[in-house]
Formats: structure tokens, C-alpha cells, sequence
């Protein structure tokens, strides 16, 4: 079998050791310096390449990285991987048969056009493995492109009060192309939350470099909360609870994620499921609303 390590760190490193004895070919990703060089103590002779390199072929991928630096590592590496093996990957973890929706998340030119691709994905649809293919974060071009070689069924793209970003060409292109929408940050992560406080954000938090979490923006947002909140707490709901009611209120909205750490927060967000906001009621969330804005507001950026 053919093993790929990206991000040998200590622990990436201990299991290759114990795969390469086992008689597994390993090949190891790392930028770092000091983790090149337990590689070359500790796995002698084991070819040291770009995530994209290592992942190209691989039979297995084993992404052994800090939780800062998962996303980064983990889309190089799969720029270079076969479909099969994420989906190997990612139903074994979850204990899983099948996956309802493999979607795909980063943009990769070697996609479009490519038979390879299409007839992997297809095959695993055949097998039974997968059931829909869908995509993260593309564009109605990238949609368009990637359709003519394998049929995208959802996008998940951010959404949100603040956040409306994609009624300009996502929303739309979906409602006509049929396309199922999932998605991510209705709380606008964390200023629809009900109990944001900026003072207790971490200092490595994403959201201290985006400028709606800071200075006048900041000040703006936070009025636009409390407008909002008034007007939940006056129907006998949560402001979380109306932030993801009117998500799901828009025509061609299929699914609101929310984040969730705790089984309460998923209580206290379930009842928005039952919630009818009526035309008047969108209105006016609209003119509550108003100059509040949260561009960009995505962990990617």
C-alpha cells in the first residue's frame, strides 16, 4: 500500500515508522524545518515532497497537522488525490457505508474536461459509496464549468443577515439550475449568536482580521443585533432562532448549518425549523437590518 503523510509532525512521523515496518511505502509533506529533519532521523530515505506530490497516487492519506493548518494542508493535498481515497477516508471515520453528499471544496482546474475524475466519481455513485456530488464556496462559472464533467447537485456557500453576498449570481443560478443550497453561518459567525462579546475573542481568532468585527463596523453590527434581538424576543423567539428562520425563508435555501458545541445549542436552534416568518415580517427584518454588513465574512476569508 501506498501511504501518504502530510504534516509529519510527531505523530505523522510515529505512524510512518510503524506503516514502513509493516512494509507499506511511505512518502512524507512538511514545510518545516524541524520536522524535516525528525523525517530524516527517524524514516531514513523517505521521499520528502509537496502535499499535491505525496497525495497523487497515494492509497492512503494521513493529514497530521495543527487545527490552524488543517484547511491549507488538507486542499493542497487534495489537488493531488483520487476521489476514492477521500471517500475511503472520510465514511470510515464517520463509521459510515455511504455519504449522502461528497462535496468538494477547493477549485482544481484538472477537474474539468478530466474522463479520470468523472469516471471515478461515477463509479462511486455506482458502488453505492456516495449519492450526490456537490461543491463549497464555487462560483455560477465554476458550477457551469465542473458540470460538464460531473453533475453538481448542492453548494454550500455563506449566508446570512449580514452576509447576502451570493443573491447576486449563487442564489439565483441555483434556484434555476436546481441546485440544492446548503448553507454555512446563518448566525454570521457569532454576531447573530445572541451572546457575542468582542472582548472574548481569542487573539488567534480568525475573526479579529475582518473589519466587521472591529472599530465602527463593529459599533454598527452590534445596533443592528439589538434591533433584531428586540424584534425576536417580541414573537417569543431567540434572536439565533430568527437569524436561521429567515435563512431558511429564502426561495431556493434547503439547508441552514449551524455550529453547534454543545447539546443545548442545538435545542435552542431546532425550534427555528418551525418558524413562519410571514412577507410582513421579512420586511420589516430588512429595514431592522439596514446598513448592518458583514462582507467576506468566511474562515477563508
Amino acid at each position: 500500500m501506498n501511504v501518504a503523510i502530510v504534516g509529519a509532525g510527531r505523530v505523522g512521523t510515529a505512524v510512518g515508522v510503524l506503516l514502513r515496518a509493516a512494509g507499506h511505502d511511505v512518502v512524507a509533506a512538511s514545510g518545516r524545518e524541524a520536522t524535516e529533519r525528525r523525517i530524516a532521523s527517524f524514516l531514513p530515505g523517505v521521499p520528502l515532497v509537496a502535499a499535491g506530490r505525496a497525495a497523487t497516487g497515494a492509497d492512503l492519506v494521513i493529514v497530521a497537522v495543527p487545527d490552524d493548518a488543517i484547511a491549507e494542508v488538507a486542499a493542497e493535498a487534495a489537488r493531488g488525490c483520487r476521489p476514492g481515497t477521500w471517500v475511503a477516508h472520510c465514511s470510515g471515520a464517520l463509521g459510515l457505508d455511504v455519504l449522502d453528499v461528497q462535496q468538494f471544496h477547493v477549485w482544481n482546474d484538472e477537474w474539468v474536461g478530466r474522463g479520470s475524475w468523472r469516471d471515478a466519481i461515477e463509479g462511486l455513485k455506482d458502488e453505492g459509496k456516495i449519492r450526490h456530488v456537490g461543491v463549497s464556496n464555487f462560483s455560477p462559472a465554476e458550477m457551469d464549468a465542473l458540470s460538464g464533467t460531473i453533475e453538481v447537485e448542492t453548494d454550500q456557500p455563506p449566508y446570512n443577515l449580514f452576509n447576502r453576498g451570493i443573491e447576486g449570481d449563487v442564489l439565483p443560478y441555483c434556484r434555476e439550475q436546481d441546485v440544492g443550497l446548503l448553507v454555512y453561518g446563518p448566525l454570521s459567525h457569532g454576531l447573530l449568536s445572541g451572546s457575542f462579546d468582542p472582548a472574548k475573542l481569542a487573539d488567534e481568532d480568525w475573526r479579529r482580521g475582518h473589519e466587521p468585527f472591529a472599530g465602527e463596523n463593529l459599533e454598527r453590527n452590534l445596533e443592528v443585533v439589538a434591533r433584531l434581538e428586540e424584534f425576536a424576543e417580541q414573537r417569543g423567539h431567540t434572536l439565533p432562532q430568527l437569524a436561521v428562520a429567515w435563512v431558511l425563508a429564502q426561495p431556493g435555501v434547503h439547508v441552514a448549518i449551524t455550529g453547534a458545541r454543545r447539546p443545548q445549542h442545538v435545542e435552542g436552534i431546532a425550534p427555528a425549523a418551525e418558524i413562519q416568518l410571514s412577507a410582513d415580517d421579512l420586511a420589516q427584518i430588512d429595514e431592522l437590518t439596514g446598513a448592518g454588513k458583514a462582507w467576506g465574512l468566511t474562515p477563508e476569508g
